[in-house]
């Protein structure tokens, strides 16, 4: 997994498939210490690890987040592409209390961000049809002009990085970190 201070990776004894596809996550209806969702591809039932706890599970240390971490009572809008990472990011966010509400593209997201209220805007930026950045930029012609933005992403650099910081978000961290996460949202100060 691509966690920054942390050399770790995950073993399996073969690959039956491998495949880019829609699926319907399912959190509920398998549930296992280590285990994020199940969906049903084809005729065959796949399971989907999170990778964090199955880390602390081998007995691998994983960076603290401060546990008084509490945000009940307000709302993070969730941006990403791809199901499965906009599942779990809204997961990580629900752990400390957020409210989450979802959106698969830019486009979407400006909408709700122009119809609703949100304390927090979480997105991916790599998306087809409005990324990360677009949305960004469109931001100040909302009622959201100044919520906190982080951005997630598979890959960082010190040049992805000094984007976000210009595009206006308070971070940018990788899509499956969850304690990274957490700790930028520890950090941050409510609005009020």
């Amino acid at each position: 997994p691509n966690i920054p201070n942390i050399q770790a990776g995950l073993i399996f004894s073969r690959i039956i498939d491998t495949r880019e596809t829609h699926i319907d996550l399912d959190c509920r209806a398998i549930r296992a210490d280590g285990l994020f969702g199940s969906a049903q591809i084809d005729d065959r039932v796949v399971l989907f690890p999170d990778v964090n706890t199955v880390l602390v599970l081998a007995g691998i240390e994983m960076p603290h987040v401060p546990a008084q971490v509490d945000r009940s009572g307000l709302r993070a809008l969730v941006v990403d592409d791809t199901p499965f990472l906009r599942a779990l990011t809204s997961n990580y966010l629900q752990s400390v209390g957020f409210e989450v509400d979802q959106a698969e593209d830019g486009h979407v997201a400006l909408t709700k961000l122009r119809n609703g209220e949100y304390d927090l805007l979480v997105t991916d930026l790599n998306m087809p049809g409005m990324d990360g950045f677009e949305l960004a930029h469109e931001i100040p012609s909302t009622i959201h002009a100044d919520i906190p933005m982080i951005a997630t992403t598979s890959s960082i650099s010190s040049e992805v990085e000094q984007r976000c910081f210009k595009a206006g978000f308070v971070s940018c961290v990788p899509a499956i970190d969850k304690n990274r996460l957490l700790k930028v949202v520890a950090l941050m100060q409510p609005r009020d």
